[in-house]
C-alpha cells in the first residue's frame, strides 16, 4: 500500500499553497501536470515528514505566502538572502614555465582543483582551476569521449606550446537578517503585488544587491585569481591573454539563508 512507503516522490508537481491548523502543515496544494490537486489525509499521515525541495527562492515564496511570519522583531522569513560572487579568470600558461609537464603533449591533457580562501574582511571564497592543453580547459573537461576517434581528434588539437587555464572565482555575499522589503544595498525576497495567474498565488519578489563591502570583496576575490596564474606562469613573458568576466549577480545558482535556523525568537526556523 503506499500509504505504506517509507519515501514516496511525486513527479512534475508544483506545490502552490500549504493550509496549516494548529501550528502543523494539514494540507498540501498542487499542480500535477498543470492540474489541481491536493495532498491530504489519509494520504498524507499525521506523523510523517514532508520535504519541500523547491530551492532557496520557491521554498521562501510558499513559506511567505502559507505559513504566519515569526515574531521575531527585524528578523523575519526573506531577509538574510545571500548569492555567490562570481568571476571567471582565463589566462594562457607557456607549457614550459609549468614544472614536470613533457616538452609536448603525449596524452589528452586536463586537470581541475580547488582553492580555498578568505578575504581581508571574512568572506570565505574558492577558486575552481581547470586547465588543458586544449584551446579551452572548460570545453575539454566536460567533453564526452565516447570513441576513439574523437579521443585522437583532441588529442590533435592540444596546443604544444600554451595551456589554457580558468579559474572560477566564486564568494559569498554577506547575510543580513535584519534586511525589510524595500532596503537598499541588501537582498531579501518578498511576495509580490500581482500573482501567478495559473495558480491564483503571490510571485516573489527578489531583490539582490551586493552591498559596498560584498563589492570590495570581490574585487579582491578577482585579484586572488589572477595572482594566481600570474604566480603559476612565474613571469610576464609565460601567460597571455588574461581576461576576467564578472558573472551578473543571480546568473550563478545556490541562493541560500532566506529561512535560516538558530536560537528560538532569534531565528525563522
Amino acid at each position: 500500500i503506499d500509504a505504506w512507503r517509507r519515501l514516496m516522490v511525486l513527479p512534475r508537481a508544483q506545490i502552490v499553497r500549504l493550509t496549516t491548523a494548529g501550528g502543523r502543515v494539514t494540507e498540501l496544494e498542487l499542480r500535477v501536470n498543470g492540474q489541481q490537486q491536493f495532498l491530504r489525509p489519509p494520504l498524507l499521515a499525521p506523523d510523517c515528514t514532508v520535504v519541500i525541495a523547491a530551492g532557496t527562492i520557491e521554498s521562501t515564496r510558499l513559506a511567505l505566502d502559507s505559513l504566519p511570519g515569526p515574531a521575531i522583531g527585524a528578523n523575519r522569513m526573506g531577509s538574510n538572502l545571500m548569492a555567490h560572487l562570481r568571476s571567471d579568470i582565463t589566462a594562457s600558461i607557456r607549457r614550459s614555465a609549468i614544472p614536470g609537464l613533457p616538452a609536448q603533449p603525449t596524452q589528452l591533457e586536463m586537470a581541475a582543483l580547488l582553492v580555498r580562501g578568505v578575504t581581508s574582511d571574512g568572506h570565505e571564497y574558492h577558486l575552481q582551476v581547470t586547465a588543458s592543453a586544449g584551446p579551452g580547459s572548460v570545453a575539454t573537461l566536460f567533453t564526452a569521449v565516447p570513441d576513439l576517434d574523437l579521443l585522437d581528434a583532441l588529442r590533435v588539437n592540444q596546443n604544444p606550446g600554451w595551456i589554457a587555464i580558468t579559474l572560477r572565482a566564486i564568494g559569498q555575499m554577506i547575510g543580513q537578517p535584519s534586511a525589510r522589503p524595500g532596503d537598499a544595498k541588501k537582498s531579501w525576497i518578498d511576495l509580490a503585488w500581482e500573482n501567478d495567474t495559473r495558480t491564483n498565488t503571490r510571485r516573489a519578489w527578489v531583490n539582490l544587491e551586493p552591498t559596498d563591502a560584498d563589492m570590495v570583496a570581490w574585487q579582491e576575490i578577482e585579484a586572488a585569481g589572477v595572482a594566481l596564474a600570474n604566480a603559476l606562469a612565474g613571469n610576464a613573458a609565460d601567460i597571455q591573454n588574461i581576461g576576467i568576466n564578472r558573472n551578473k549577480i543571480g546568473t550563478t545558482h545556490h541562493e541560500a539563508g532566506t529561512l535560516w535556523m538558530g536560537d528560538p525568537g532569534q531565528s525563522v526556523t
